[in-house]
This record gives structure tokens, C-alpha cells and sequence, in this order.
């Protein structure tokens, strides 16, 4: 690692936004968030534009802090920022539904093609939107609860696997559900152990929402008997 640092340093000297953003990489591998963001802003201040949201909006949601990606994710989400078809899909991730939607608006009448996956991150979307309007819940509920999952992790050291949480709608005779669902890399009885911390400190903080339902899944490359 120091050896990382005393290459972003000389990067600095030469080139200052890119060193900035390359010495923030390296303390998002570290997990120090707040080091982190002292170089990204270092980086935003010298010029490094778009590549500073970015590297924010991953980071951020890597390291657990599932809100505090969104902000990003929306100045990238439009046809003008240059970025909007890699990183749509990612709204899936921090349940940025609506924001999608008004992004994919804005790609069709510019005639943007947004990707290979983007059909089904449309169609996700807008399901979401629907579900979540039938449950009275908005965004930033759904976000909290994923903050606290992301809470959940760091306490043990664990990283979220996958491009992102696997979401299921369902809309029945029952009445409208979202299940978010996140892989991690521990057996499946660690795995629900997870869980039950991150339902407890919901409840503990008034997060709790019916209709929404959140559990870690143990990932298939773990070795359940290890």
C-alpha cells in the first residue's frame, strides 16, 4: 500500500486532479471514507469534473453509504454530463427510480442508446416506481434501509457482492411488495445472522416499512462449509 501512495504523490506532482482522484482510489480500498472524500474534493477543486461524480457515486455505494451515491449518480444521469449511458443502470442500485426514468425520457428524444441492458433497467424502473407509489414509500426510505445494510457490512468488514442488489416486485391479490435482496461472501447461516442485525437497528430507528423486505444471501462462490 505505501508503495500506491508514494505513486499517487508523484502522479500529483505532475498531473493534480487525476493524482487526487488516484490517492481517493487508494483510500476507498483502505475503507476510509473520510480520507476518501478530503482527496475527491482536492480532485473537484483542481478540475476533475465529471470523473470526481464518478468515482463518488461507486465508492459511496461500495463502502455501504447508499444515499450519499445519489447525489452524483444525478448529475451524471442526464444526455449532457457524457456518462449517462455507463452509469443508468447503476440507479438501479440506489433505488434512483424516478430519476431513471426521466434520464431514459431525455436518451430516447436525443436518440441515446444507453447500453446493453438497458431495456430491463427501464422495465425495473418503472416497476419500481409503480410498487413504490402503491406502498406510499418514496426513494429515500428505500435508501435508509440500504444505508443500514451498508452499516451492517462495515461493522463486519464485508463488502456487498455483484453489480448490485437483486430486486424482486410483486403486485398481487396480497397487495404490492419489493424485496431487496444483497449477496455477500459468508456461508448462508453469517448470512442471516446479517440480516437479523440489519431488521433489528430498522426497527430500533423507525425504519421499518411494510411492504419492503431486505436479507442478505449468501453468494454461490462461498464455501458454505468453511
Amino acid at each position: 500500500m505505501k508503495s500506491m501512495f508514494n505513486d499517487a504523490e508523484k502522479l500529483i506532482g505532475v498531473d493534480p486532479p487525476n493524482g487526487s482522484l488516484v490517492k481517493a482510489e487508494i483510500y476507498h480500498l483502505c475503507g476510509d471514507i473520510g480520507q476518501f472524500d478530503k482527496w475527491l474534493d482536492n480532485a473537484r477543486r483542481l478540475g476533475a469534473g465529471p470523473q470526481a461524480d464518478r468515482s463518488a457515486m461507486y465508492v459511496r455505494s461500495n463502502l455501504g453509504y447508499f444515499s450519499a451515491s445519489v447525489p452524483a449518480f444525478e448529475q451524471l444521469a442526464v444526455v449532457e454530463s457524457g456518462f449517462l449511458s455507463d452509469v443508468f443502470a447503476f440507479g438501479l442500485v440506489i433505488c434512483s427510480y424516478r430519476r431513471m426514468g426521466d434520464a431514459a425520457a431525455s436518451a430516447a428524444k436525443a436518440k441515446m442508446e444507453l447500453g446493453m441492458d438497458s431495456g430491463y433497467a427501464i422495465d425495473t424502473a418503472r416497476k419500481g416506481v409503480d410498487v413504490l407509489n402503491k406502498l406510499g414509500i418514496n426513494e429515500g426510505q428505500v435508501q435508509s434501509v440500504l444505508d443500514v445494510a451498508g452499516e451492517v457490512l462495515r461493522r463486519h468488514n464485508l463488502f456487498w457482492m455483484e453489480r448490485g442488489p437483486v430486486v424482486r416486485f410483486s403486485d398481487t391479490a396480497d397487495g404490492p411488495g419489493l424485496l431487496y435482496q444483497m449477496y455477500v461472501g459468508v456461508p448462508p447461516a453469517e448470512a442471516l445472522q446479517l440480516t437479523d442485525e440489519v431488521l433489528e437497528l430498522l426497527f430500533e430507528r423507525d425504519l421499518y416499512l411494510p411492504g419492503l423486505a431486505f436479507t442478505f444471501i449468501s453468494h454461490p462462490s462461498t464455501d458454505a462449509g468453511h
